[in-house]
């Protein structure tokens, strides 16, 4: 029985998740068309480059490179491939493309909602805590809006086992655990995020210099040792990624970190998001105003629930008596400075190495909601201790029961209306579609022959972004007919050789290449017409690039319309 009870709340986690994705096997397979600032992450990047790392490992090599996208890619170089990846290599080898990549959504949700939940257990919160913290921050508003991003979840999945096994070490100097930390450390940087891995460090330094490092000072020499072996093994194991990343980076136009990016910032009116998810506008419908802000929406929000954020504010009472509490809210105060880059007191540090190397920093998003979920789960375990088992201690006679039945409704009153809210939103937000008529081969490219290379001019996504910014996702399937613009890396699936690549940077080669030989052309957007220059035209050639796509009629004499 005792087995049974440990093991219960696993078994409500794992059926809740299961529960959540079933959509996307049954009763047909179904994908997440998620559109994004830029296109669309899953079709246009995350789903093509999973089917190259799939053929490739169902024929036993690597994807180290393919001519399908730009003049030549180096997928594993970029990284977020994923190729090294031990559960992608096992799913992408073992299943077929669609199931094993929605199955990379089950085990990442996963891990999430089981690492929480270990973690309450490792604080000694009751079992109702644990599940109430573990569904909570699974399925909040931040994980959520970024399955697009499918990377940067599978990177963060890794955080909470980091984070308990860090705390059982704190407690337990001899315990073996700390020996599996390299192996999930490595593993996170095989996901292809370095920013997120990056953003861990930074939060885990953070948390157990106050909590640990300042604290207990005899356990510096014994933390300093452990802390270098984990390094040289964690470097060891992850090396075979680092290297090949190390050589493509340096081949590579260089990265625009905050300071040279001209997108905007996280803003103090986005805190509101906190508390109510669209009241600044709605991606869905496309009433959010992304351009007015120059940031995408799921670049600023969280949401755990409106109860358990009150709970997790309440916790501030208690500030001054809870040391542990203290540091929370120290470091929430401090992830903040990072969130609100151009808008932060500490901005200058962005302009140095390694701050300088990524943009985007409210993505430290993901560590306040970790600590914001903890401190609800705080505070909603001190009601429940407070409310039922110091009573049941006291043993309550039968006429004052009603004091006990009060209790117990709030508290699980509170753990409904949380669930609640949290759920009705994670089920209401991505848009789905059949996969089979996601991956139909388009009309369009029909005429196109495999034998040359084609490529979309202009090479911008204006079309996308004007309609999602216009109209959300009320209709998905009218995306279908924009994936026929020829973007990369969607017309990899198709065996289509595209002279463009979408990835998070890219080889100078292309840079150069392409786009400014493009620049030299001329358009008249009003009568939507365009003359490429010698130069475009010369670079087509040399590439053999014969199939364009353009919205635009091209002028020169030499270019024929086929359709």
């Amino acid at each position: 029985m005792k087995l049974f009870l440990r093991l219960l709340p696993f078994f409500i986690l794992t059926t809740l998740v299961m529960i959540f994705f079933l959509p996307l096997f049954w009763p047909v397979s179904q994908i997440y068309i998620s559109p994004d600032s830029h296109l669309s992450d899953i079709l246009h990047f995350h789903y093509p480059m999973k089917f190259l790392l799939s053929e490739s490992l169902k024929s036993n090599h690597l994807p180290i490179w393919t001519d399908l996208v730009g003049t030549g890619f180096f997928p594993i170089g970029e990284g977020q491939i994923q190729a090294l990846s031990l559960i992608n290599c096992i799913l992408f080898k073992l299943f077929p493309l669609n199931t094993a990549f929605n199955l990379q959504y089950v085990i990442v949700f996963l891990g999430l909602s089981i690492g929480m939940y270990v973690i309450t257990q490792e604080f000694r919160w009751s079992k109702l805590t644990g599940l109430y913290c573990a569904i909570i921050f699974t399925f909040s508003g931040l994980h959520i809006v970024k399955i697009s991003h499918l990377n940067c979840l599978q990177a963060l999945s890794y955080v909470p086992f980091i984070f308990w096994i860090f705390l059982r070490m704190q407690k337990n100097k001899h315990t073996k655990l700390w020996l599996i930390l390299p192996f999930l450390f490595s593993q996170q940087i095989l996901q292809g995020h370095y920013q997120y891995v990056f953003l861990t460090y930074i939060f885990l330094l953070a948390y157990f210099y106050l909590s640990w490092w300042k604290t207990q000072k005899e356990d510096h020499p014994w933390l300093i040792k452990k802390m270098f072996v984990l390094g040289c093994i964690t470097l060891g194991l992850s090396a075979v990624q680092l290297i090949p990343t190390l050589e493509y980076f340096v081949q590579s136009g260089s990265r625009i970190g905050v300071q040279g990016s001209v997108t905007g910032t996280f803003q103090f009116r986005h805190l509101i998001q906190f508390f109510s998810p669209f009241v600044l506008g709605d991606s869905r419908i496309g009433t959010y105003p992304a351009p007015t802000y120059g940031i995408a929406f799921l670049e600023t929000f969280s949401y755990i629930g409106v109860v358990p954020i009150l709970l997790a504010l309440s916790s501030f009472w208690f500030i001054r008596k809870n040391k542990w509490i203290q540091t929370c809210w120290i470091i929430i105060a401090l992830l903040f400075l990072f969130v609100f880059e151009k808008n932060s007191p500490i901005y200058f540090l962005f302009s140095l190495p390694p701050f300088s190397w990524f943009r985007v920093y409210s993505r430290f998003l993901a560590f306040i909601t970790f600590l914001l979920v903890l401190l609800s789960g705080y505070m909603f375990n001190k009601i429940f201790r407070g409310a039922i088992q110091e009573q049941y201690k006291k043993n309550i006679p039968k006429h004052d029961r009603s004091m006990f039945d009060s209790s117990y409704f709030l508290i699980f009153f509170i753990f409904f209306v949380s669930i609640f809210d949290v759920l009705m939103f994670a089920s209401s937000y991505q848009p789905l579609l059949p996969t089979k008529n996601v991956f139909t081969l388009p009309e369009l490219y029909q005429n196109i022959s495999s034998e040359y290379r084609m490529t979309t001019i202009p090479n911008n996504n204006k079309q996308w972004l004007s309609y999602m910014y216009t109209y959300g996702w009320k209709n998905p399937n009218d995306y279908l007919y924009l994936l026929q613009g020829g973007q990369p890396n969607y017309t990899l699936l198709y065996s289509l050789s595209n002279m463009t690549i979408y990835a998070g940077f890219l080889p100078k080669k292309q840079q150069r290449l392409i786009y400014l030989a493009l620049e030299t052309s001329t358009w008249d957007d009003k009568k939507k017409t365009a003359s490429l220059s010698a130069l475009a035209m010369n670079t087509l050639k040399l590439h053999n690039t014969k199939n364009l796509i353009t919205a635009s009629k091209i002028t020169n004499p030499e270019v024929k319309l086929i359709k």
